[in-house]
């Protein structure tokens, strides 16, 4: 029973939560959450542990400062001793189709040396593509305009609104076209600057 609580005592969670997309609020599986900042005590742990797994330590994907998301985005951190952290995550699979996000956290006992987790989302920006289309003749919007991305082929339509939005696209020039039933093709060219950019682009379609 001592060993027991013992055990129960020595691995409480510290920091806690999930990774998800920005913009959809979706689970993010896959993505690498590291503390980057921590007291100077876990600094030196870790010094010690890369010491003793050389040059794997880098590709490792779980260390005590380093884990993966769950496919429901969960993360957590065990042990950690009280100060002030700072965390970073990001999706080493998506390419240029995310960015990083940073946060600030702390860990704190209370009196009897037990920890509370803190815990929270990680709010991860994806490269992402917004909008309106509307009509020239009246200005309405254009329900279920097709918006592609040519060349990657991401392909959305918009709402009753005439709003769209594309999320997780890569880095870089994009040609972006819309078409609907009635009216003419519409293209314009759109570039995101770095992983998890955010761009708005607005169409006005001509009828045929």
């Amino acid at each position: 029973m001592t060993m027991a609580l013992r055990d129960e005592i020595r691995h409480q969670a510290a920091l806690a939560g999930r990774v998800i997309e920005a913009s959809a609020k979706q689970p993010i599986q896959g993505a690498r959450v590291q503390l980057i900042a921590a007291p100077a005590g876990f600094m030196t742990l870790l010094a010690l542990r890369q010491k003793q797994f050389g040059g794997a330590w880098d590709s490792m994907d779980v260390r005590p400062d380093r884990t993966t998301t769950a496919p429901d985005g969960h993360f957590h951190f065990l042990d950690l001793p009280d100060g002030d952290y700072t965390l970073t995550a990001l999706l080493p699979s998506g390419g240029t189709r995310y960015g990083t996000v940073q946060v600030n956290s702390t860990v704190k006992r209370d009196s009897a040396g037990n920890l509370k987790p803190v815990i929270f989302d990680l709010a991860l920006p994806s490269t992402n593509l917004q909008g309106k289309v509307t009509a020239q003749t009246g200005g309405g919007p254009v329900e279920l305009a097709a918006v592609r991305v040519q060349g990657s082929g991401e392909t959305t339509y918009t709402s009753a609104d005439g709003t769209f939005r594309i999320v997780a696209l890569e880095k870089g020039s994009r040609t972006v076209s819309v078409s609907a039933a009635g009216y003419q093709t519409a293209t314009q060219v759109v570039v995101f600057a770095q992983p998890g950019d955010a761009q708005v682009l607005n169409f006005v379609l001509t009828a045929v």
